[in-house]
């Protein structure tokens, strides 16, 4: 929370818990991995049932978010109108790709800061390259369980070993 709000970690994780306690299970379609910048990404299927998932944790913790926010390098690099578009949801949610920019479900699977010294770029293509062929072509699963983690400086990419909570959606709830 900002300076002037003082929430609890158990008030925000409480505040997720009762979002997705309602929402049912989401199917999750691997598309692809990818590179994009310093972060390796699998890109998934978007569904109507992953929008309503983001927009109630995003509801839900809206009163949470730390100012002033972050914005990623890479959102300045977008065309018009779509950076001005990212821009205003950072503005108001501290995050580009919420509602109507939730346009790009993905899992980060890494954050790899490109330097001479210790050549992350090539690590994380090398990494791709075996998640590439450890991924069968057609790849769903059901998501069922939201977890909350500590993100690094770069924002938005939890660290290794940093999950606080879990929180899993409810298994008798319809999938939209």
């Amino acid at each position: 929370s900002d300076s002037n709000n003082h929430y609890s970690m158990e008030s925000f994780l409480l505040a997720i818990r009762e979002a997705v306690d309602v929402l049912p299970s989401c199917t999750i379609t691997i598309i692809s991995t990818k590179l994009s910048g310093d972060y390796a990404m699998i890109d998934v299927q978007y569904t109507p049932c992953l929008q309503q998932l983001s927009d109630s944790v995003v509801n839900a913790t809206l009163k949470y978010v730390s100012r002033p926010s972050v914005v990623p390098l890479w959102v300045y690099n977008l065309p018009e109108p779509m950076r001005s578009d990212k821009l205003d949801m950072i503005q108001k949610y501290n995050s580009p790709n919420v509602f109507s920019g939730f346009d790009n479900p993905h899992i980060t699977v890494g954050y790899f800061p490109d330097s001479a010294e210790n050549k992350q770029t090539e690590l994380i293509t090398e990494t791709l390259a075996t998640l590439n062929d450890q991924i069968p072509t057609v790849c769903e699963s059901m998501g069922d369980t939201i977890a909350v983690g500590v993100v690094g400086n770069q924002g938005g990419t939890v660290l290794k070993g940093s999950i606080l909570s879990q929180a899993l959606l409810n298994p008798s709830a319809v999938e939209c």
